[in-house]
């Protein structure tokens, strides 16, 4: 029994780490509109290990309650095999979760070996409980009962609120008489889900390239035509514009080179095989609107406003960006117009770092980065929508374009901003050092920066509708809160009024 309540408490560890790693920050499943039927599973789950914890924590079960136990320990087993195809269907999974995912099930198993002859044999007993106490065992057993109920009523409430609100949200779109074929990729994703709904607001036909066509139509219902790649769209297909914006996070997990290796292919050959596409049909668009990101200047330069004629970086964030735009470049051969956007800082209440770093600050958990003095480049999800909807519009908008706001901030500026928007302190300190270690190479994302200004967009006559932090999120923290907008739609896209 000893060497079964070893292996129950490191199932238990085990647990922990996969909830609170994959699925509470990496997955952020309690908020995903996708993960009800996952969350359902977990919870199930979560709420039967409370009690099994507590039965081998306190407790000898014979006879029908041992035989109880057993159909719940079978029960359990069901439920984790279930969970484990709905997250492969649901969501891909990074080798890490899977290697746990893998060390769980042995867990168990070999848990299963040692309790399984014991409660068979308890099972033949008279019925009767009797109490038991397995010293600190028994007490480390009742903290993961605690934690794991707490953990299944957390994720069974998620599931419910999701379930109400499962159903894709009806967009009325408005009238339109010179409506547009749009093909989005990373439709699906913070920006593209965004970008998504604005399309068909405004009376566009929209096409969404999904990996997972399930995600997409629980996020956009039959408002758009999902297709799951481009070779699946039908030969006739007629785009007039294409906006490229898929490719796997950056932040998130370490940049080993296996991560590397993904990130790379996520993008550019995502954006190659675009092109390639393209190039197949007689048929083609007229623009290409391809997501790059402020990486592309690298990090060496200081305090130096950078601007569009800037040469790329030499670290590997620029020379990710260096080659996505070198394929989207591809495609002023076939006589496209290609609109590069150089992306600093999305900021977004539903997505993006914005949303982590929220979840620090509302716990008083926030504060600046290593100094504080490196560069961010930001801008409010609302003006990129505008930015990006402005270059299908515009026939002007070409060439590399800067998706930034007019002012960036130092670190240490946007720590203190933003506490002051969520009425917190932000008294504590990431050492630079300590990023370092945990985050390897990735901690560049956090620690370096780069000040770059939108010189493009204000020669295009492009008009922020949020040009300095505090306005900005100060309308987040009011979305957070439920409040609305500041932002109005009814005025022309990239001609707002440049208040505040």
């Amino acid at each position: 029994m000893s060497v079964a309540l070893w292996l129950l408490a490191a199932q238990g560890l085990l647990g922990g780490i996969d909830n609170l790693w994959n699925h509470e920050w990496r997955a952020k499943l309690p908020s995903t509109p996708t993960a009800r039927r996952e969350l359902q599973l977990h919870a199930g789950r979560g709420l039967i290990y409370g009690p099994v914890f507590l039965a081998f924590a306190w407790a000898e079960l014979r006879g029908l309650f041992a035989m109880a136990l057993l159909a719940i320990l079978a029960i359990e087993l069901l439920i984790t095999l279930a969970d484990f195809v709905e997250e492969d269907r649901s969501r891909g999974l990074s080798p890490q979760e899977r290697v746990l995912h893998g060390l769980l099930t042995l867990n168990y198993g070999a848990f299963l070996a040692f309790i399984l002859p014991a409660l068979a044999a308890q099972a033949a007993m008279p019925s009767a409980v009797f109490a038991v106490d397995h010293g600190w065992m028994s007490w480390l057993l009742t903290l993961y009962a605690v934690g794991s109920s707490g953990f299944g009523m957390r994720e069974a409430l998620a599931a419910r609120r999701l379930g109400k609100a499962a159903q894709a949200p009806i967009i009325e779109p408005r009238p339109n008489p010179r409506p547009q074929t749009i093909l989005v990729t990373g439709g699906t994703g913070f920006i593209g889900t965004a970008l998504v709904r604005r399309l068909i607001e405004r009376g566009d036909k929209v096409y969404v390239i999904a990996r997972s066509p399930a995600k997409a139509e629980r996020l956009f219902g039959n408002q758009v035509l999902i297709a799951p790649s481009l070779q699946a769209l039908p030969e006739t297909v007629k785009i007039d514009a294409m906006v490229n914006l898929a490719g796997a996070p950056v932040f998130g997990r370490p940049w080993t080179d296996a991560r590397k290796v993904a990130l790379a292919r996520s993008r550019i050959d995502t954006t190659r095989a675009l092109v390639d596409w393209v190039a197949d049909h007689a048929v083609k668009p007229r623009l290409l609107v391809s997501a790059s990101a402020v990486g592309w200047y690298g990090t060496e330069h200081g305090d130096r406003a950078l601007t569009e004629t800037m040469m790329a970086g030499l670290d590997f964030p620029a020379m990710l960006c260096a080659a996505c735009e070198k394929e989207a470049k591809r495609a002023e051969k076939l006589e496209l117009r290609v609109a590069r956007l150089r992306i600093g800082l999305v900021l977004g209440r539903d997505g993006g770092l914005l949303k982590p770093m929220m979840r620090a600050f509302k716990l008083g958990l926030g504060g600046r980065f290593g100094s504080g003095t490196q560069w961010m480049s930001w801008i409010h999800l609302e003006d990129l929508l505008a930015l990006i909807i402005r270059a299908i519009d515009d026939p002007t908008f070409a060439g590399a374009i800067n998706a930034v706001a007019p002012q960036p901030v130092t670190n240490a500026e946007f720590t203190r901003t933003l506490a002051a928007a969520l009425h917190r302190p932000a008294i504590l300190h990431a050492p630079a050092f300590a990023l370092r270690l945990v985050l390897g190479e990735m901690a560049t994302l956090l620690l370096d920066g780069q000040r770059v200004a939108p010189e493009r967009a204000d020669q295009l006559g492009f008009q922020f509708c949020y040009r300095v932090l505090d306005a900005a999120l100060a309308d987040i923290a009011r979305r957070d809160l439920g409040g609305k907008s500041g932002a109005h739609h009814d005025h022309p896209v990239g001609l707002r009024t440049a208040a505040r």
